[in-house]
């Protein structure tokens, strides 16, 4: 039993450990120790003290009668090793130590640990990326309204259209925010990765220098994935920037994106938890830079952490990256070590499509697209616009009033509701905030399906529609607008709807 433990067992030659040298130690030991626990050595020496609590006071710990283990570093050949370190009463003299290799755990929870943080962060980044695109939609329209009396030839006219730039912007800073916290609407399609990496690595190719060599490997066996083919091409783009800043220093070096088919272990190996089985496709981005410490490992996903100099980086690439890929149901992985280098290895889950979505792919294939814009945005109906934000609901209804359109306002869901219950089937169109205090926009919808008669619903909202889609009625045809939206958008969105 003593030779075949498959945890590590040492006989001290004393009762106290701190003075007691080792008789004997298991293989286990020995492996685990890196071949310095050996017969005669000092028992106390196999620990690294630097760290924690003296020698005395962890085994007096130990010693104790307490059924908890004391957690100590163990020096080995590959560096500390955490155990857990149990002591057997002593019997004539001696003492039987026994030590639990604990690394993996530790690893398990510090990585567990990290999605909590990042967690707490995106939401905290999600509530306020909302609020933002709530003020950027209200700036939007102001602004779109003000363009229509003083178009182009007017003085004020480029002061205008550079308010609106800057608006897009800020837009782009919030998509790449609520993409962090998986909260920004993605068009998922079907995609073949080896298709797509071919479409894709030539706008890697110009992201990056010209010293930057860009090297493609193709994997045999790829499965299909479900993605944005875009928001992939975006989390490649910011990965290609970061690996060319990281070999900036030596002003060369080899950029390769590689692909493969892996099964369900090998993501699991990497450290993900709660991987279902089946196919996996697998995209390794990996750069020839600086590398990156253990402490900086820990930090490169969270949102406005950088380690680029102020004013060369938002901080927000790595966040980016890491929000696309755990909500299309991936994990992100990154191995770095300084002067090594960093691969970061992105994990999809592969997808097998049925009769019936290859049927329609290949039926979108074949649609002729047919290009139209109506010239006249004006039209008319009843619209009921609930909005809890005052300066985007004022704005939003005085646009449509001036198209020719009724337009009630209720500023909660509370409020739209008993209007629905006073009026039901009057409106023609519900246009609905979906976060808001109190009962928010499914909520409201649920409550109102008896009063809404054949009136339409459009849901505007900063978060993305797959964020709620769950929590609506099947039976509902919903159609759903973005936020920060143009007037235009707004105007033309509204004409379709009331013109089915």
């Amino acid at each position: 039993m003593f030779a075949s433990a498959p945890f590590g067992v040492a006989r001290l030659d004393g009762a106290d450990p701190a003075r007691s040298i080792i008789e004997d130690a298991n293989p286990a030991l020995v492996q685990l120790s890196g071949g310095a626990a050996l017969p005669g050595k000092a028992f106390e020496s196999l620990f690294d003290w630097s760290l924690g609590d003296s020698a005395e006071a962890a085994f007096a710990a130990a010693m104790s009668g307490r059924s908890e283990p004391v957690a100590l570093k163990l020096k080995s050949s590959d560096g500390l090793r955490d155990v857990h370190l149990f002591l057997s009463p002593a019997r004539s003299g001696k003492r039987a130590a026994y030590l639990v290799d604990i690394t993996a755990l530790r690893e398990l929870e510090g990585q567990y640990a990290q999605a909590q943080k990042l967690k707490a962060v995106g939401e905290l980044v999600a509530r306020v990326a909302h609020d933002f695109n709530n003020f950027l939609t209200a700036i939007r329209l102001n602004t779109d309204n003000l363009l229509l009396r003083h178009p182009v030839g007017d003085p004020t006219y480029p002061d205008l259209q550079n308010i609106n730039g800057v608006v897009a912007q800020a837009a782009g800073r919030i998509k790449h925010l609520l993409a962090f916290a998986r909260k920004q609407t993605l068009r998922v399609e079907t995609v073949d990765l080896t298709e797509t990496l071919a479409d894709t690595v030539h706008l890697v190719r110009q992201s990056v220098e010209e010293w930057v060599r860009v090297e493609v490997r193709h994997g045999r066996d790829v499965p299909l994935v479900r993605i944005d083919k875009d928001e992939l091409a975006n989390a490649l783009m910011n990965l290609a920037t970061n690996a060319r800043d990281a070999m900036a220093a030596k002003g060369r070096g080899t950029l390769t994106i590689s692909t493969e088919g892996v099964d369900a272990t090998i993501v699991r190996a990497a450290g993900a938890p709660d991987v279902k089985d089946g196919p996996w496709a697998a995209i390794h981005v990996a750069d020839e830079g600086s590398g990156m410490d253990e402490a900086t490992l820990e930090k490169i996903f969270e949102p406005f952490f950088t380690t680029k100099e102020p004013g060369k980086g938002t901080g927000l690439g790595l966040a980016t990256v890491y929000g696309i890929v755990k909500q299309s149901g991936g994990f992100l992985f990154a191995r770095s070590k300084p002067g090594e280098g960093t691969t970061f290895s992105i994990y999809l889950p592969g997808h097998t499509p049925d009769a019936e979505e290859i049927a329609k792919t290949e039926a979108r294939k074949a649609e002729v697209p047919v290009q139209r814009k109506p010239a006249d945005l004006a039209g008319r109906g009843r619209i009921l616009l609930v909005e809890d934000e005052a300066p985007v609901r004022t704005i939003t209804a005085a646009t449509l009033k001036k198209r020719g359109y009724e337009v009630e306002q209720a500023e909660d869901g509370e409020e739209a509701l008993a209007i629905l219950e006073e009026r039901p089937g009057e409106f023609d169109l519900i246009i609905s905030d979906v976060v808001m205090p109190g009962l928010d926009g499914p909520g409201l919808l649920k409550a109102a399906t008896q009063y809404l008669g054949n009136a339409r619903v459009i849901f505007i909202s900063g978060y993305a529609e797959e964020h709620f889609s769950h929590t609506l009625s099947a039976d509902l045809d919903i159609s759903f607008l973005p936020k920060p939206f143009s007037l235009e958008a707004l105007a033309q969105r509204v004409k379709d709807e009331l013109g089915r």
